[in-house]
């Protein structure tokens, strides 16, 4: 099998000093191009980029290294540039937040392979970082009811889909990564309030008052919104209501995808523009 070959040109040779190179990336990463820091008495690189939230950011070098041995991203990510993969030796880890429209809090430690590929289990589901810049989406606002609205009632809670239970949030995310939600509590000081959910030209709103054991919902647009939600909680209590550990997070050269307990069992699969 071939070896995989660095994607930069006139990379040069990975030399004892880069036995432990790393990069961060986000905007806690520091402001200086190349420091150096010392280990058990070994002088080893430690690369650093600017203050950059990009795709772009993560092709900047600073070390004299071939590839690294780790990226540690302290923006989060919705779609993983591959980029960071390919300038990850094989055995090297990428560590990142990740997340999507619907829930921005789970932590992927990712293991790169020798084929240029990335997987590895999400670690943790209560994290919350800024977005990549490039990754940035437009918090929805709360829309002036239109009079056509669609009127049903719910028995499920909003907050057991996006509030009390990290691990249904973020299997419900899964399912709806283009889906935005949002609480607005009431204005006269009570536990009352209301859940929106948006995607597109579509929202849908639960009313929820407090003690209420059933609630008002309403939507517009082509899509219903807690419908789709309320399948996806479904769905996560159908297959054992499995911990956000049990999923993953792996990366190729042309897509992204979720698995659940191995990456031959596929949940979700977004594929690369371009």
């Amino acid at each position: 099998m071939a070896r995989r070959t660095s994607p930069w040109p006139s990379s040069p040779r990975r030399s004892a000093d880069c036995t432990d190179a790393a990069v961060a990336l986000g905007p806690s990463a520091a402001r200086g191009t190349d420091q150096s820091r010392e280990t058990n008495g070994e002088s080893r690189w430690a690369g650093t980029v600017r203050a950059e939230t990009s795709e772009t950011a993560a092709r900047i070098r600073t070390t004299p290294c071939a590839a690294y041995d780790r990226v540690i991203a302290s923006a989060s990510a919705r779609a993983v540039p591959y980029a960071w993969v390919a300038q990850i030796r094989p055995g090297g880890a990428i560590l990142t937040p990740w997340g999507n429209a619907y829930d921005n809090g789970a932590l992927a430690r990712l293991t790169v392979d020798e084929h240029g590929a990335a997987h590895g289990p999400f670690v943790d589901n209560t994290v919350a970082f800024m977005w990549l810049r490039a990754q940035r989406a437009v918090r929805p606002t709360p829309p002036t009811e239109p009079a056509d609205a669609a009127e049903s009632t719910t028995t499920l809670h909003p907050d057991a889909v996006a509030w009390h239970d990290y691990d249904a949030k973020f299997a419900v995310g899964l399912r709806l990564p283009d889906v935005s939600v949002r609480f607005s509590d009431a204005d006269d000081g009570s536990d009352d309030f209301t859940f929106w959910a948006f995607s597109g030209p579509s929202w849908a709103r639960v009313d929820v008052t407090d003690g209420a054991s059933t609630y008002q919902v309403r939507r517009h647009g082509p899509r219903a919104l807690w419908s789709e939600i309320e399948a996806a909680y479904r769905w996560w209590e159908e297959i054992g209501r499995p911990a956000t550990g049990r999923f993953g997070l792996a990366i190729t050269p042309d897509r992204q995808y979720i698995y659940l307990d191995s990456p031959d069992n596929l949940v979700r699969s977004d594929h690369r523009e371009g």
